[in-house]
């Protein structure tokens, strides 16, 4: 045979099959180039291995198999051990290229609201509505459902759809009153397995997005809370201040607006107060208008007033009183912390 370089298969050579390993062993022709000449030669050529010629590629060595990266090739993965002899036929590369996707779940939870602000003042009634749903996602429909406060399954709080919502009257506490909302449902359906379209075969669970939905007995959301605060009074005033409705009347926020506030003097009155919460003390007053000047002394300490709560409840809250000679010019912000 003259020595030559393949270039290709001469394809109109009719003696050449469509199928690699079918057709003459020793009749199929290559295009070859001498490579002194450059004339183009026919040389024959051996079968090439393919389907029912039994010369399908093998290994030729023992080997293990390495992909970095945490990769994988089908089912193939690092570690495995490749024999010297196996053969790369349907077999394998349907190992290699084809494996089981298996599905993935969406899990069922519940969720919990109130129609009141969550917040506000110590002994404040309100009508607060709680609302309770349940999301299915991949589980089964919902079977019960039951709201709660304060560790109470509410009366009449109880049905066998979602979502659920009852009416009921709450005062509120420095004790926060936890609200939230529990669920049973069914088992959900299964899902395939793609490529084979099989059922899944995994185990259910509760809750586990890599397997079916098992039914579950107590599902609960998350808690909320319903609270009560008690209110700092702080403002300019004129006359005396000694009763509850006079302290009442001044500029308030809530605790929960944290211990440092501001006191707005306006340019009309003389006299300021502070008014703490039970159990607290003046800690600084700095006016932040007039160079942050330290006027924590010019606020006097006058003992506690009795001061009813959003319900009538009445507490001794702490008083500081400031006389200033007169009106502001112009406002002032008066800058106070407080604290036990």
């Amino acid at each position: 045979m003259p020595d030559i370089t393949a270039e290709g298969i001469d394809l109109s050579d009719s003696r050449i099959t469509e199928y690699p390993g079918t057709g003459p062993a020793t009749d199929a022709l290559f295009l070859g180039q001498h490579p002194t000449t450059k004339k183009t030669h026919r040389v024959p050529g051996a079968r090439m291995p393919g389907a029912g010629s039994g010369g399908a590629a093998v290994a030729l060595v023992d080997y293990t198999v390495s992909l970095a990266g945490g990769k994988t090739m089908g089912t193939i993965k690092t570690g495995d051990f490749i024999k010297k002899g196996t053969p790369y036929d349907h077999d394998f590369f349907y190992k290699a290229l084809v494996e089981n996707i298996f599905p993935t779940y969406t899990t069922a939870r519940v969720e919990v609201a109130q129609s009141a602000p969550a917040d506000g003042e110590v002994g404040e009634s309100v009508s607060n509505t709680i609302t309770g749903t349940f999301f299915q996602g991949d589980a089964g429909p919902v079977t019960a459902m039951r709201a709660y406060r304060g560790n109470q399954a509410q009366a009449g709080a109880s049905a066998t759809a979602s979502p659920i919502s009852r009416a009921v009257q709450m005062v509120r506490s420095l004790t926060p009153t936890g609200i939230w909302a529990v669920a049973d449902y069914a088992a959900g359906p299964i899902k395939t397995v793609s490529p084979g379209n099989t059922p899944d075969p995994r185990t259910p669970a509760v809750r586990n997005p890599n397997a079916p939905q098992a039914a579950e007995v107590g599902l609960s959301s998350s808690i909320i809370y319903y609270t009560g605060y008690y209110r700092v009074f702080r403002g300019p005033f004129s006359g005396t201040l000694s009763t509850s409705d006079a302290v009442r009347a001044l500029p308030s926020v809530l605790t929960n607006q944290g211990s440092v506030g501001i006191l707005e003097t306006g340019t009309s009155q003389k006299d300021f107060a502070i008014i703490l919460p039970p159990g607290n003390t003046l800690k600084s007053v700095f006016d932040l208008d007039n160079q942050g000047a330290n006027i924590t002394a010019a606020y006097v300490p006058k003992g506690t007033i009795s001061v009813k709560d959003a319900g009538g409840n009445a507490h001794d809250h702490p008083a500081y009183i400031y006389n200033a000679a007169g009106p502001y010019p112009a406002n002032a912000r008066h800058q106070y912390t407080y604290g036990i």
